[in-house]
Parts: structure tokens; sequence; C-alpha cells
């Protein structure tokens, strides 16, 4: 909250037009600050979760404000080895680390051969990957807010990609 409004802190990345090699190499973007309001209307799903025990949130909110003053780029490749850029999941990991959180685990990428292609072609060259529901537990939301599908139909999709 400031200046008595929600604003939400995120990396995002945008495909930018890219007529050739792989579309991340196209992407742009970093951490940028956007009101709870615009987020809510962009659609598809909102979540607001409590952070777990121990972590600091005014150190975490100074930790999201620096990385928006300080420009940091979003990493189209997703490498949680290189500090100098963040993905979404990273920025909210490493945002949770450094005000006092455990260190987030990552999860091991699946070695299927067709997986390989589609990650080779994207230039993601990692072993494993901060995923997003690393970082919660189901215990700690406050609310799930989608404009479009009932709560049922949210319920349905986070079972399907915890199946996934």
């Amino acid at each position: 909250i400031e200046d008595g409004r929600p604003w939400v802190y995120e990396a995002f990345g945008l495909m930018m037009p890219n007529l050739s090699g792989s579309p991340n190499d196209g992407m742009r973007g970093g951490v940028r600050r956007v009101t709870l309001e615009s987020l809510i209307m962009r659609g598809g799903y909102v979540e607001i979760h409590d952070p777990p025990a121990g972590v600091d949130r005014q150190h975490m909110a100074e930790f999201a404000r620096q990385h928006h003053r300080a420009r940091t780029p979003f990493d189209a490749y997703f490498d949680a080895r290189d500090s100098t850029r963040l993905y979404c999941v990273e920025f909210v990991a490493r945002a949770l680390e450094a005000s006092g959180g455990m260190p987030v685990a990552s999860v091991g990428v699946n070695r299927n051969a067709s997986l390989r292609v589609a990650l080779d072609w994207l230039k993601i060259d990692a072993d494993s990957l901060l995923l997003a529901g690393s970082l919660v537990a189901s215990q700690r939301r406050v609310i799930r807010i989608s404009r479009e599908d009932t709560p049922e139909q949210m319920a349905f999709y986070f079972a399907m990609k915890r199946e996934l």
C-alpha cells in the first residue's frame, strides 16, 4: 500500500515481434509497478498470499522498490543463476529470500526429448527452474480473483497445473 492505494511490483516480459531465431530473443521488459486494479483488469487469475512466517514485509517491499528503481531487466531465458535479470517467479523468490524467507527450491526440468527441443528453441538452458507453485501454500492464500471464471473453474485449473 503506497499513498493509500494497493500497488503490485512484478517482473514482466513482453514478446516483441521477432522474425528469426528464438522468440525469447525478442522479449523485453523488467520490474515494473502497476496498480492492483490494472493487474486484475488484465484478466486471468490473481492470487494474493500472506508471506511465510519470518519474512519482513517492509524489507520485501523495499526489495521490490529497489529493483524497480534499478530497472532490473526481465530474464527471457529463465536463468535463476543470473542475478542481473529476473523472471517473474525468480523475482518473488528472491524477494522472499532477501526478506528472511527460506531459500526457494527449484524443480528439475523434465528430460523429455520433445520438451528439450522446445526449451532449446526458446534458449532456456537450465536443469531446474523456479516454479510459481513452489512459492505459495494454499493455507496462506488471502484471495483468488478472476474476472472470467468461477471459483470451481479456477480450482480445476490449478488442480490440472499441479498434475502437469
